[in-house]
């Protein structure tokens, strides 16, 4: 268990055979406290080597007329959560071919509670979480949305705020109030895996199984110190690697951590990408020497760790890369969205492409992004005369 303060203090609660536990407790008194600071943290895009030269990356903008909590895929289309006025779940589709306007609107359906949260449970289902705590399962086929399922609240009427995807048909639901609660969707069974006093902000679980979340917690201790400390406001696992996991802070900072030692585990290592809050962070699915994180200040940033070096070729080092001693000084980073106006809530990203999203309602994309080694490091440029590509403002890359 790792605890990082500031005004309150947050916890990166990592469970191993937590899937033993009905409940588990938490122990403060054997909690690990490490301080996160921008000012102990490596700054990689304070030198010129580091910063990518690339082109403008065209963005693909449509309005969604309310505000937007989540954006994902679901096979070729894109599936979307609105919130507040003109609340509703909804599919759009990228139609590259249409001049007007860049995506075709598959299905809407309008909902009575604000949905915060989705992920995918098969290949033609997704599972919703709503601020009251209810869960509903959709179907995702035929270009639209039909509903499976409905679970009435499984957190005593507070909010379902974050939901993952877990093996043999489970979902588990984060929630508000501090209950972790894992559910089987096929027959609706609730069962308790964490309690906490205080809300659930982010959740993942790794390749290996094991589950790891952060707490946000009354004060009960402070450290002295006279740098600012950190809270977590994302997580993420390696695709492919069952170690690693990754979290953004609320001051911009991007860090990396070891889990193999359960509630020892060591944040091997943490980057100042930007002066924002970062919203998510995401390891490429398939391309996993590229880690992807966006922010508050609009902006989507691509870290590139392909050019770390390697003492063998093997994909057993390969994967190790984001552990290595050297990255900081091996890091590139590129903007794939430069910071605007519009701040980035939720991302998502399959082959090529990217397809974000923002609480003042939009949906973007971004397609032909040079993730894989063969594809060329040049974005092609947009036509100058393209009316959904929206120009480049501050760069968060510029030199410090």
């Amino acid at each position: 268990m790792i605890r990082l303060e500031n005004d309150s203090v947050e916890q990166v609660v990592v469970m191993d055979g937590w899937m033993e536990k009905k409940e588990t407790k938490r122990d403060t008194g054997k909690d690990m406290t490490i301080k996160v600071s921008p000012m102990e943290s490596n700054s990689i895009f304070a030198t010129s080597n580091t910063i990518s030269s690339s082109q403008n990356i065209p963005e693909f903008m449509q309005h969604t007329d309310v505000d937007v909590s989540k954006v994902i895929y679901v096979g070729e289309n894109i599936l979307w959560l609105g919130k507040r006025r003109g609340r509703c779940i909804s599919m759009w589709k990228r139609d590259p071919l249409e001049n007007i306007d860049p995506f075709k609107i598959l299905t809407t359906k309008e909902v009575d509670v604000d949905p915060n949260d989705v992920c995918l449970i098969g290949k033609n289902s997704a599972c919703v979480g709503f601020t009251d705590g209810s869960l509903a399962v959709l179907n995702t086929e035929m270009d639209d949305l039909a509903l499976v399922k409905r679970f009435p609240s499984v957190h005593d009427g507070c909010e379902s705020r974050k939901v993952v995807s877990y093996e043999d048909g489970k979902v588990l639901s984060a929630s508000t109030n501090g209950s972790l609660e894992l559910v089987d969707i096929e027959t609706g069974t609730s069962t308790t895996v964490f309690t906490g006093q205080s809300g659930i902000r982010s959740l993942c679980t790794t390749f290996g199984g094991q589950l790891v979340a952060t707490v946000l917690e009354p004060i009960t201790m402070l450290v002295p110190s006279e740098k600012a400390l950190d809270s977590i406001t994302a997580l993420c696992s390696h695709p492919a690697q069952s170690n690693l996991v990754c979290f953004g802070t609320n001051y911009g900072i991007v860090g990396l951590i070891d889990v193999r030692n359960g509630k020892n585990a060591a944040v091997s290592s943490t980057y100042l990408v930007t002066e924002k809050s970062i919203t998510q962070v995401m390891f490429h699915p398939t391309c996993s020497d590229n880690l992807l994180c966006s922010s508050t200040d609009g902006s989507i940033l691509r870290l590139d760790a392909s050019s770390v070096p390697m003492t063998s070729q093997t994909r057993t080092v390969k994967e190790n890369v984001w552990l290595t001693g050297d990255l900081a000084n091996q890091l590139r980073g590129e903007p794939i969205r430069r910071s605007s106006i519009f701040p980035i809530s939720s991302f998502d990203c399959r082959g090529d492409s990217i397809v974000a999203s923002s609480s003042t309602g939009f949906i973007s994309s971004y397609e032909h992004l040079p993730f894989f080694p063969s594809s060329s490091k040049q974005v092609p440029p947009a036509p100058t005369n393209d009316p959904f590509l929206i120009p480049s403002s501050i760069d968060p890359f510029r030199n410090t």
